[in-house]
């Protein structure tokens, strides 16, 4: 099964790298299929459009 962290811990990861090489890593990692979530943090500005956009694998598996 996989694992599945809970949206407030992802948020808080994305916040706590700023433009590090391990936000970047977190952007293509992150939202997996959780569409709301991502849809969330450009509503509050947390990521760019243009790094959602370059997620791995667009929005595949968790």
């Amino acid at each position: 099964m996989p694992h599945i962290l809970p949206t407030e811990l992802k948020t808080q990861m994305l916040m706590e790298h700023g433009n590090s090489s391990v936000r970047r890593a977190l952007v293509r990692n992150l939202p997996g299929n959780d569409v709301a979530w991502l849809e969330a943090v450009l509503s509050d500005e947390l990521m760019e459009p243009k790094e959602a956009l370059e997620r791995k694998n667009g929005l595949d598996g968790p």
